[in-house]
This record gives structure tokens, C-alpha cells and sequence, in this order.
């Protein structure tokens, strides 16, 4: 899977809420002091980010 370049990055806790967007990988980067492929992996694979982060490159519904 590719990200498109400026892809929007959501960042949600642990409890699936939406935390912060940022409007690309960079941007994201920059906030959390990484590499713009690191966020890039993460929001791709879904994995945990730094112990408490889930990246996305799609707003996820929470269902109530």
C-alpha cells in the first residue's frame, strides 16, 4: 500500500478517539520528533505508536 504524498495523519489514543490530525506525514513527524517513513509504517501497519499512539491515514468511526 502507498500513501499519496501530503496524505492527512490521524492520531488516535488508545481508546480509539481522535486525538490530533495533522495534514501530512512530515507535519506529523515534526510533532512527534521522528522520520516522516516511520509515521508512514505505523499509520499503514496499525501498530502502537510510542507505546500509546494509533496512526491512520483514515478518520476511523467510532460506533456508539
Amino acid at each position: 500500500m502507498s500513501v499519496a504524498k501530503g496524505t492527512a495523519i490521524y492520531v488516535y489514543d488508545s481508546n480509539g478517539t481522535l486525538v490530533n490530525t495533522f495534514s501530512s506525514g512530515r507535519k506529523a513527524a515534526e510533532h512527534f520528533d521522528c522520520s516522516h517513513p516511520t509515521i508512514l509504517k505505523y499509520s499503514i501497519n496499525g501498530l502502537v505508536f510510542k507505546g500509546q499512539w494509533v496512526l491512520s491515514t483514515s478518520l476511523i468511526s467510532k460506533q456508539s
